[in-house]
């Protein structure tokens, strides 16, 4: 019998999951092809341009956004037009289709870490909302579900996507998790957060009341607000089964 006084709220409705750092590697440096496809798609865009003008001017949109890494605002249109129009002020016009060009994807990703569907089906099975929360450079929400979703093998896996590029701003803003906790329907309270980045993910997520799971799979294990640590996708499947199936006991109000 439950102990008076007390009652069991109502499990958690939402996954959030962060995508570089947790669903798929971040930390290593592009392949040759993918950079590859993406110059030639930049020449195709841009055929004014010399030779060597479209690996010029990637190169330097991959500068700045490894600059902006850490700002919480996101100022990538604004950024490309900026580089365009210092080559010839007539091609600003063209940066939409610059941004989309470096969005998709190129077939050249690195391969995800191994639980990366388990870990969205078991939340389906759970009964749970699945929303990914991402910063990226020049890959938008569209382009998520468009396109990275079947070539990251995830159709079907996921509810909703926010990213920093449609948002225009970026994790650790609260933006980004308000936006996701609205899109997933519940509260904050009700989700469940996964991601890698103590100060982007983690501590965020704890101090706006979620229930963290802190993978540490491309760094080793360290020190963590989150309630939860794993060292691979499939711990964490453990890891949130074993939240959503418990009861959640509250105390006196």
């Amino acid at each position: 019998m439950m102990a008076r006084g007390h009652h069991v709220r109502e499990g958690f409705r939402a996954l959030l999951v962060d995508a570089g750092g947790t669903l798929f590697p971040d930390a290593l440096p592009d392949a040759p092809g993918l950079v590859e496809v993406r110059v030639r798609r930049l020449a195709a865009i841009l055929p004014e341009l010399d030779r060597d003008g479209p690996a010029r001017l990637l190169a330097e949109l991959r500068a700045d956004a490894r600059r902006d890494h850490d700002r919480l605002d996101q100022r990538t249109d604004a950024t490309i037009a900026e580089r365009l129009a210092a080559l010839d002020p007539d091609l600003a016009a063209r940066g939409g289709d610059v941004r989309r060009a470096l969005g998709r994807s190129t077939g050249h990703e690195p391969p995800p870490f191994p639980g990366h569907r388990a870990l969205l089906e078991t939340a389906g099975e759970l009964g749970l909302r699945r929303v990914l929360v991402s910063n990226t450079d020049w890959v938008s929400d569209e382009d998520w579900l468009v396109d990275r979703m079947a070539q990251r093998d995830l159709r079907g896996l996921l509810d909703a996507v926010v990213t920093s590029y449609s948002l225009d701003r970026r994790k650790p803003d609260r933006a980004m998790f308000d936006r996701a906790v609205a899109l997933a329907g519940c509260s904050h309270e009700e989700c469940v957060y996964i991601g890698d980045n103590e100060g982007k993910d983690i501590e965020p997520a704890v101090a706006l009341g979620m229930t963290v799971i802190h993978v540490a799979i491309q760094e080793p294990p360290s020190a963590t607000r989150a309630q939860h640590q794993a060292t691979s996708l499939p711990a964490a499947i453990q890891v949130l089964r074993a939240l959503a199936t418990a009861p959640r006991p509250l105390t006196k109000p």
